[in-house]
């Protein structure tokens, strides 16, 4: 009992934060910097101030996190990203967190009552406000919307009690995140002369980034090695052919002239409704960028 009020103090606490951000941005989609984490100040959010004006982070400002421990689930169970939280409204969510925060612990869980599935259906989120959301934002957790918007609670129970490979995954898109901060930092000031309504992180996919500052094969390698030292080391196997040939690959070839000719001038639906996000994908060689 103690440790659930605990639990509930510290989410009292990060949302008072969260509230003030207005006056004391934080980082999240209310702060305008962000930075990659090198060796010495690595966290589970990286995102840190830097000279990049940025208004977003790969873990944005929200409840829950790493310092909401749960002994059998990996921490992205309990994490509630603050553009999750808008879409319910605060003060409707602290509500709900304080009466989910009674439950009783379940099969080693102190909270079975107050994770990201029972928020989804408690407070019937559709899953295209849901994957606008998360989206939106770094999109590090990697959750299986598929089963998240299902009604198998087993499924997703076991989902998140695999552990080490969710945050094997969150590693590697850390290392892609990194990867593409540092490439922004040294090319800080194109980028908020030339694209000024692209600074943020999220919106830049790592083939786009090569094109758009002529970064060379050699100066990628060096990024890299640089970015996967953040994390130990672990990281996706890019596809280095596609990242410099990408007319190789038709499907991506239409993404990028979609997006080059400027998405709010097109009339036809995008060839993908997250570029970014299928982009990316196809230079880490994964089929599912929900889940791998």
């Amino acid at each position: 009992m103690k440790k659930r009020l605990a639990i509930f103090i510290a989410l009292l606490l990060v949302c008072g934060l969260v509230g003030c951000a207005q006056t004391e941005p934080q980082t999240g989609q209310e702060s305008q910097n962000v930075q990659p984490v090198s060796e010495g100040n690595a966290s589970d959010d990286p995102s840190q101030e830097s000279q990049i004006p940025s208004d977003a982070s790969h873990e944005e400002v929200g409840i829950g996190g790493p310092g909401i421990l749960c002994a059998v689930h990996d921490f992205g169970f309990h994490d509630f990203a603050k553009s999750f939280i808008d879409l319910v409204g605060q003060e409707a969510f602290m509500d709900w967190a304080e009466q989910t925060n009674k439950a009783e612990p379940e099969n080693g869980c102190d909270l079975p009552e107050q994770s990201i599935y029972t928020m989804i259906h408690d407070f019937g989120i559709s899953r295209d406000d849901f994957e606008q959301a998360y989206y939106s934002g770094g999109y590090s957790h990697p959750y299986d919307l598929d089963i998240l918007f299902g009604d198998d609670y087993s499924a997703v129970d076991a989902y998140f009690r695999d552990t080490e490979r969710l945050q094997t995954i969150r590693d590697k898109r850390r290392a892609l995140w990194d990867l593409k901060v540092f490439i922004l930092l040294d090319h800080e000031t194109e980028l908020t002369e030339l694209y000024p309504d692209r600074t943020q992180v999220q919106k830049w996919s790592l083939i786009e980034l090569v094109q758009a500052f002529d970064i060379s094969r050699q100066d990628l390698e060096r990024y890299m090695d640089q970015a996967n030292q953040t994390v130990n080391n672990v990281h996706y196997t890019y596809n280095m052919d596609l990242i410099y040939q990408p007319e190789e690959s038709p499907q991506i070839a239409k993404i990028l002239a979609y997006r080059q000719a400027g998405e709010q001038t097109m009339q036809s639906q995008p060839p993908d409704p997250y570029p970014v996000r299928a982009l990316d994908a196809a230079v880490c060689g994964i089929d599912d960028y929900e889940t791998e």
